[in-house]
């Protein structure tokens, strides 16, 4: 029997979601170490050190998700062995969508039962390959004009006046904003709520999608130097 530990890096948004995953953890049949992080930042730091088997991000209702899908960027582009798992009740396709195009992310619903997240969580300690990603999936490659529209309507701006900086309809701007909105599958007041938190780094990050294809299209094997992922559409 391997007795060997695996290190886990653990971040949840509340003590009731940590309090959910420690159950998890103590029920897995592979012995694991997890370290728990208080920011993000912390994530980095202690990834940086300890290069650890698995980092899990427990979203729940109440967590703020500025600057989490440019930490998840910069995580997996620094790290491209690192494997990462967010369980989550927040703008679940979102998530979805974007581990499309992050080699080792992967996302699980924080409504699943607790027993089915451990098999997910044991199944990622084994780098098994397991296709359970769950729907729906965003699209999130949206054209930037729709993603820049997004942006205007989360600083507060009205269609309108959206329309009129950008010298198009009403009309259009709001099919615009209908059809990214229906790519993305928001279509709660809260999902709408969460989306303009995230809306500006949303596009910075397909932004860097895009122009990583085009330069990278080979995916790469070294880690990137912290600070090197925004310097990319600089």
């Amino acid at each position: 029997m391997n007795n060997t530990k695996s290190e886990i890096i653990t971040y949840a948004s509340d003590c009731y979601a940590a309090i959910g995953l420690d159950r998890v953890l103590d029920n897995l049949d592979e012995p694991v170490t997890a370290h728990s992080a208080n920011t993000l930042h912390d994530i980095a730091l202690m990834c940086e050190k300890r290069r650890p088997a698995l980092v899990i991000y427990v979203f729940h209702e109440n967590m703020d998700l500025n600057g989490v899908l440019t930490h998840l960027l910069e995580q997996h582009t620094r790290f491209p062995d690192l494997r990462s798992l967010v369980i989550t009740k927040k703008l679940f396709p979102l998530f979805s969508g974007l581990s499309r195009h992050l080699m080792g992310l992967k996302v699980a619903s924080l409504h699943l039962p607790l027993s089915e997240l451990g098999w997910i969580i044991s199944a990622e300690l084994m780098r098994m390959n397991c296709d359970y990603q769950m729907e729906p999936c965003a699209d999130i490659m949206l054209p930037d004009r729709h993603l820049k529209i997004l942006q205007l309507l989360a600083w507060s701006m009205s269609t309108d006046q959206v329309a009129m900086l950008l010298g198009i309809s009403g009309k259009t701007a709001n099919a615009h904003k209908l059809n990214a909105l229906a790519r993305l599958h928001v279509q709660s007041k809260s999902d709408i709520a969460d989306l303009w938190i995230v809306a500006d780094e949303l596009r910075m990050v397909i932004n860097v999608l895009r122009y990583s294809r085009t330069q990278y299209p080979v995916p790469r094997t070294e880690p990137v130097p912290a600070g090197n992922v925004y310097a990319m559409i600089s």
